[in-house]
Formats: structure tokens, sequence, C-alpha cells
């Protein structure tokens, strides 16, 4: 039974990450049904604003916590040229796969933590289908979230 929901979470994960990934023009290309899609990033702060037990009923990996985040962009006149000015910089989530929940352990190795601070890229896209917006965290390592994830 564990092995089979192993293998769904993975399958699930595979259709429906959404992630952007980095160029050298300076934009953003995603590689995803729907793309390529071309971003515009934003270089800026995010400041976790809290880490808290995630509720079950989310989208979650094992022992999952819900990171919150605030971004702010480092030339604050940034913000007045946002394409989607209505898509907030505020209450924003860390997540990892698909848009799951990050388990505790790989958020404490990254050094997530109430009030701590992290290059993050507001990447707003300019061509293509794929998500408007999103957050990356350029100095976080993402490699191995998935060893916690997934622990039995």
């Amino acid at each position: 039974m564990v092995r089979f929901a192993i293998i769904f979470c993975l399958c699930l994960m595979l259709s429906f990450i959404v992630a952007c990934n980095g160029n050298d023009n300076g934009t953003q290309q995603e590689l995803i049904v729907g793309g390529p899609c071309e971003y515009v990033d934003i270089p800026g702060v995010a400041t976790i604003v809290s880490v808290e037990n995630a509720p079950p009923e989310d989208y979650n990996c094992k022992n999952a916590v819900v990171v919150t985040f605030d971004f702010v962009p480092d030339d604050p006149g940034a913000v007045d040229n946002y394409l989607f000015p209505n898509w907030s910089d505020t209450g924003q989530h860390l997540t990892v796969g698909g848009g799951m929940n990050p388990p505790q352990q790989w958020v404490l190795q990254q050094g997530l933590s109430n009030g701590s601070k992290h290059r993050c890229e507001r990447s707003e896209i300019t061509d293509g289908t794929c998500t408007p917006v999103c957050f990356s965290f350029p100095d976080i390592d993402f490699s191995g979230w998935e060893l916690f994830c997934f622990d039995t």
C-alpha cells in the first residue's frame, strides 16, 4: 500500500510540475505542456514569516510544514512595473515538486525559519500560456527534498 502511494505521488508530481527554469538572457523559459514560456525576472529578498505544521488535508510531504514568505524586490520601483500587479508578494507559500508542502527536516536543513531572509526572484510571464507568476530561490538547494518527503 505504501509503495502504491509513493508511486502515485511521484506520477502525480510529474504530471503537474510547474517550475521556472532560468536561461542566460535574463528571462525564464518553461519547458512544460503549454510552453515554451518566457519570463522576466525581478530579483529581491523573501522573508519567511511563518513555518507551521501543514493541515493533513493539504497536498503534503511526510511531516510537512507550510512555509509562508513575503517578497520585496531589490528595486522598490519594480512594483510599479509589475505585469501582474494584483498578484501579491505577501503570503506566498514555498512548495516542492508539484506544489507539495515541504518536509520539515528539509526546511530546517535549508535554514528556512521565521524571520530568515533569502535571495528570491519573482518571475512574470511575458510569452506563452504557463503560470503567470512564480517565485524561485536561487540560493536554496532543492535537491534531496524527496528523500524526506517519501521517507517510510
